[in-house]
């Protein structure tokens, strides 16, 4: 079987006052990612006559049109080899009692089914060849957490453990959400939970975007391994659960045990072998090999590498961040600057590892083998965080990156041209440290246009760096700090059932979370 990777976002919430964006939303995805299942959202927010705020129930009219127009979408945008798309919806029955799910159709024609009861949509679904994948599980079971007595892994092969909520793969983690209004994590509904009663469910990272962009870096990407990019290959791969999800990065995961791919079932005799084989964006810090919840084996990825990499051609990646510029706090607001420009390298080869883009408005361009083309658009402000984020329409956002990957020799030159900024740096210089370029002398002159403050009349001089505009190229990390293939053995397994799941993580804290395997053991 031959397998290829491909990336979505499995969580792109659409409202009923997004419709005049409806288009503009699967035009961007199908920019930058291989396959959506659209999360149309049939509730709104609306004002009792008391001043209450509260959250709509069950169908309306206009949800019942919306629905129409995006199955319309689904089929128009549908172009197998280039883009996949599902028609879905967030079930909106009795998600209190139940928890969230996301329903997706395998094909458009089907209803938006608001039945209240989590059996009565399981019934409907077996019919219809569609799913139901719960998402922000570890709230409170009977507040909108996952009540795992109602389960099933034909409907729900996978569980959506991390998004703009946090991470639910544990009650406890780095990645928990504790500020949003549904509450904190709790026992009862989190990804433990559910493997240890032993449940069949593999794991999945997505935005829970209500913002109209798909695929919003830093809020979950799901990746699939499938044999085509058609809706036949990703659904078979869906059920097989050869799924994996990450935090932004797009880290390239294989993972078997005794050749089986993710999210398999599978028998053994004596000792478990697994191959990981991890390639990511940045530098690889961790893989962590957790056997029943408890983390069984952890290979450290720097305890690896060599003190001087002596090849005369390097392979290497690093990341440029370009923004920040006029704050709200010192009185500035709805400056949006557009960024054109080109990464170039004078000897060897550039190209394009990935966009990490939040909004709309930014592309990459492979202009030829040693230059890459960039458009940015960025605003500075405070990033929404908590509930703001998850609601508010997304806006530019004071900071935009992407990460290359260059092959060439360390006396090369690299040079970044995007106004006000024209820089270069050695790739010998790439390799040693972070650069920093602030364009100070243009922060003086917008001050002085925008408010008639010379520098003289200013006493702290902190706000010409604050109201700056950015570069930042990250450290190069050369190839051996990003890339590992790893065997781990479990050399005596208990007997009876047992589950194999991978936890990675970069130096920067992405993070991917790999869908178990479970191994029967005689």
């Amino acid at each position: 079987m031959s397998l290829h990777l491909y990336w979505g976002d499995s969580h792109l919430n659409l409202h009923h006052r997004d419709r005049q964006d409806f288009e503009l939303a699967f035009q961007a995805a199908r920019e930058h990612l291989d396959f959506l299942p659209i999360a149309y959202y049939p509730m709104e927010f609306y004002q009792m006559d008391c001043g209450l705020r509260v959250e709509s129930w069950h169908n309306r009219p206009e949800f019942l049109q919306d629905w129409e127009e995006i199955n319309a979408l689904c089929a128009k945008h549908y172009k197998p080899g280039e883009f996949v798309t599902f028609p879905g919806y967030e079930w909106h029955g009795n998600r209190t009692r139940w928890g969230d799910h996301n329903v997706y159709y395998f094909a458009e024609g089907n209803p938006l089914d608001d039945t209240d009861d989590i059996e009565d949509l399981y019934a409907a679904l077996r019919k219809r060849k569609g799913l139901a994948i719960p998402h922000h599980i570890a709230y409170m079971v009977g507040q909108r957490g996952k009540d795992w007595d109602h389960f099933d892994p034909q409907l729900s092969p996978f569980a959506e453990i991390y998004s703009a909520h946090g991470c639910s793969e544990t009650p406890v983690n780095s990645f928990a959400h504790t500020n949003h209004p549904m509450g904190p994590w709790t026992s009862g509904g989190a990804l433990e939970d559910a493997l240890a009663r032993g449940l069949k469910v593999g794991l999945i990272c997505s935005g829970d975007n209500h913002n109209r962009f798909a695929g919003a870096y830093g809020r979950g990407i799901m990746a699939v391994w499938a044999e085509a990019l058609t809706r036949e290959a990703l659904w078979e791969a869906f059920l097989a659960r050869r799924v994996y999800g990450t935090t932004g990065d797009r880290m390239v995961v294989r993972y078997q045990i005794n050749d089986a791919w993710m999210g398999s079932e599978i028998s053994s005799h004596g000792p478990v072998r697994a191959r990981i084989q991890v390639e990511c964006p940045q530098a690889l810090d961790r893989i962590e090999w957790i056997r029943n919840n408890r983390v069984l084996q952890t290979y450290c990825h720097q305890e690896h590498l060599p003190e001087e990499d002596a090849e005369p051609l390097i392979r290497l990646r690093f990341r440029i961040e370009l923004g920040w510029g006029p704050q709200p706090l010192y009185g500035f607001h709805d400056i949006i600057k557009e960024w054109q420009g080109q990464v170039t390298i004078s000897e060897g080869e550039l190209s394009i590892v990935q966009g990490c883009w939040t909004d709309f408005g930014n592309s990459l361009e492979q202009v030829n083998e040693k230059t890459v083309g960039f458009s940015l658009r960025t605003s500075a402000g405070n990033v929404p965080r908590g509930w703001r984020a998850i609601t508010a329409m997304l806006q530019p956002t004071p900071m935009q990156a992407f990460i290359l990957e260059a092959r060439a020799p360390r006396s090369a030159r690299l040079s970044i041209e995007a106004a006000p900024f024209d820089v270069s740096l050695t790739v010998k210089e790439l390799l040693s440290r972070t650069s920093l370029w602030a364009d100070l002398e243009g922060s003086k002159a917008l001050i002085q246009k925008r408010f008639g403050v010379s520098p003289k009349e200013v006493e702290n001089p902190d706000i010409y760096y604050h109201n700056a505009y950015k570069l930042r190229v990250t450290q190069g990390v050369p190839e051996k700090a990003f890339w590992a293939e790893i065997e781990l053995t479990d050399p005596h397994p208990p007997k009876g059932e047992n589950w194999y799941y991978v936890r990675v993580s970069q130096r920067d804290g992405h993070t991917a979370w790999i869908s178990p395997i479970w191994v029967e053991q005689h």
